[in-house]
């Protein structure tokens, strides 16, 4: 979800929801650089909010996995807060789902897979939204 924007210097901004829009790519080497970081990132999130905190919890007696996927899900909204506090929820239901998933095929691979693919899919939204802001941008000023 981008929300259109007008600046003080009267120029538009698109804000998503993963980062406001001076954080996103706006070259195709910035969407490629943006992509391996995103992909370590979501590697290194699913490995702790899925397989080490379910190992974890589960090894500390917690047998309830509705449990242990409620507070996985909450670590993982908590740490999303800093881009935007008003998305908790977003995050929380995202980390839902991708704990079920996690818990269902019993395997990090996949889920991985799916949370880099949707990451990957708004930043290439936003790169184009971008692109195409400022092709509009430069036509207006030329007219």
């Amino acid at each position: 979800m981008f929300i259109q924007s007008k600046t003080k210097d009267k120029s538009i901004a698109y804000e998503g929801i993963v980062l406001p829009s001076y954080l996103l790519p706006k070259t195709s080497t910035e969407l490629i650089l943006f992509g391996s970081f995103t992909l370590g990132n979501v590697i290194l999130e699913e490995l702790l909010c899925r397989q080490f905190l379910f190992w974890v919890l589960f090894n500390l007696g917690l047998n309830n996995a509705y449990l242990i996927i409620f507070i996985t899900s909450f670590f993982f909204a908590i740490a999303h807060r800093s881009k935007s506090a008003k998305y908790l929820a977003i995050y929380f239901l995202s980390g839902v789902g991708f704990a079920l998933f996690f818990y269902d095929t019993k395997n990090i691979v996949p889920v991985i897979l799916v949370h880099f693919i949707l990451n990957a899919t708004e930043i290439v939204i936003a790169y184009k939204i971008i692109m195409a802001a400022k092709k509009e941008q430069c036509t207006l000023n030329k007219g």
